[in-house]
């Protein structure tokens, strides 16, 4: 199944889930992580997220 980011979050505004339990991010290299300055990002959110359970937005 694939979704579109808007239709990912429109879902996400339509159902039941706590809404202090989500949050979305957006990467200058999109769904390609691998890509320029993204990479880096990502792990330092992906870090940040295991050791402290949140991200800054």
């Amino acid at each position: 199944m694939s979704k579109t980011q808007a239709s990912a979050r429109n879902a996400f505004e339509e159902s039941a889930t706590p809404k202090d339990r989500v949050f979305f991010k957006n990467y200058e290299s999109g769904h390609m992580l691998y890509i320029g300055q993204s990479a880096d990002q990502f792990s330092k959110d992906a870090h940040q997220f295991i050791q402290n359970g949140t991200i800054s937005k």
